[in-house]
């Protein structure tokens, strides 16, 4: 039977390097010749990624993190240094589910005298993801686990010798961002360029929402039907409101 393998992403990284990016503009504008203006440009073009990143959370940069193995009386793990935004927390191993969503300030209200207990992890904790970087299982884990996050990241901002981090057919959106900034700074009409950043920018946000029929998604009942309102360990079954 055929088996499908992985090649990387499609559509792949962008091909164009920076700073190529970054002489094609400065070229366009006679600038090519001094190397502040060109690294002036290089500075424009990263703030056009901010931009970017600004807009919205971009599903072509929506990925998996290695598998987090927990270790018995250990709650908090360390998350990827590029997270930017947590999208899910899975338990792979024997029982799929997926773990509730719970900010440090509802769990300090919610948990406060329980916080100690060990069991089947079913809550993940999140104090500030983006700066502090960890992430808390509840409860803490009684063995071994095996816990998958999916999770944003950020379009990055390429040094000079790497390749823009934008899905290749939508490198111009960078590209025509930056001419407008530019033409903007040095005096020249900007509403060509923003014309063309916004028409490729829209074509990009359409491909990147683009799930084809959502009707035909399949849904695993076992666990809607187990979960209920949230997974209970089987080990554990905390208060939900501590009234004591």
């Amino acid at each position: 039977m055929p088996v499908l393998t992985s090649t990387g992403p499609i559509p792949s990284a962008g091909t164009v390097l920076f700073s190529t990016l970054k002489t094609d503009i400065a070229t366009y504008y006679g600038l090519d010749k001094d190397p502040d203006k060109v690294g002036w440009i290089g500075r424009q073009a990263h703030d056009v990624i901010d931009d970017l990143n600004r807009k919205k959370l971009w599903r072509f940069n929506l990925i998996a993190s290695d598998n987090i193995t927990t270790v018995s009386g250990t709650d908090t793990y360390s998350l990827p240094s590029n997270l930017f935004k947590l999208y899910s927390v899975r338990k792979q191993d024997s029982i799929d589910f997926l773990l509730s969503g719970l900010e440090q300030r509802m769990f300090d209200i919610l948990f406060q005298s329980q916080s100690g207990i060990t069991g089947y992890p079913y809550l993940n904790v999140s104090f500030n993801l983006f700066r502090d970087g960890t992430l808390k299982l509840f409860p803490t884990p009684d063995g071994t686990y095996t816990i998958l996050i999916r999770y944003f990241r950020l379009i990055s901002k390429p040094g000079d010798d790497e390749f823009l981090d934008i899905p290749e057919p939508y490198q111009s959106v960078l590209k025509y961002g930056t001419l407008a900034r530019i033409a903007m700074l040095v005096g020249e009409d900007p509403r060509y360029w923003e014309g063309k950043f916004q028409e490729a920018y829209q074509e990009m946000n359409l491909a990147d929402e683009d799930d084809g029929d959502q009707d035909l998604r399949l849904i695993n009942i076992d666990e809607i039907r187990s979960r209920g309102t949230d997974y209970l360990s089987p080990n554990v079954r905390p208060r939900f409101l501590d009234l004591y």
